[in-house]
């Protein structure tokens, strides 16, 4: 398992992203996990007026992240979810 921790483009988040090795379904395949966390620090309390802006700031560093992370090569093996 290696876990990396990086800063992501949004100031007050930290991007962690896990990648290993996970439970295979039988000997002859292997299975792999990738895990994405943002975690926000603010820097005050947050109101709810405004906490949607940082739900969508960790959601588009985890979507970024992930995006970088994938090649075409497996976009073709396991497909588009619909």
């Amino acid at each position: 398992m290696m876990r990396v921790e990086i800063p992501p483009k949004r100031k007050g988040h930290q991007l962690i992203i896990t990648f290993g090795t996970a439970p295979a379904e039988s000997p002859e395949v292997s299975a792999e996990m990738l895990d994405l966390y943002d975690i926000f620090s603010a820097p005050q309390a947050l109101s709810f007026d405004n906490i949607d802006k940082y739900i969508v700031e960790a959601h588009e560093n985890i979507e970024s992240a992930f995006e970088n992370s994938i090649t075409q090569k497996s976009r073709d093996l396991f497909e588009e979810e619909k």
